[in-house]
């Protein structure tokens, strides 16, 4: 089952298993007993592949029917996939579109002795801030 996803996984993204281990630092050794018996990689490994392929231990041996888990669609996984390997103008206009920033918010931070710091924060820090009960903005 392993080898059947690890090797679903390489396909859609358009690389060889080789090429995936070399860039993974694995030993073609391996790819080749896990192409031809039941043998799955040490749990190391494993972890390696998942963050990799940005799927699930558990899908990669076959537990889980989505590769990022819990309902996730085929089409759905494919589509993350696709926005998190672009780069540039078309991650850009997908942002746009999504109306997603990953600007950082320029705070000031005011001292006990009355002196400001300026800090750049995430907008999620930013968003977590302008929720709380007490905040002044």
């Amino acid at each position: 089952m392993f080898w059947k996803k690890f090797l679903d996984c390489c396909n859609k993204a358009e690389k060889s298993p080789n090429a995936v281990a070399k860039e993974l630092g694995i030993s073609s050794g391996a790819v080749t007993a896990w192409k031809n018996s039941d043998r799955v990689p040490q749990e190391r490994i494993l972890l390696k592949i998942a963050e990799y392929f940005g799927v699930s231990v558990e899908y990669l041996l076959g537990k889980e029917k989505s590769p990022a888990g819990a309902g996730l669609k085929e089409k759905h996984w494919r589509l993350i996939t696709a926005y998190e390997r672009a780069e540039g103008p078309i991650k850009e206009a997908v942002d746009r579109l999504l109306k997603i920033e990953d600007k950082p918010v320029l705070v000031k931070i005011a001292a006990r002795d009355g002196s400001f710091q300026e800090r750049e924060i995430t907008q999620e820090e930013w968003e977590k801030i302008q929720g709380l009960p007490d905040a002044n903005l």
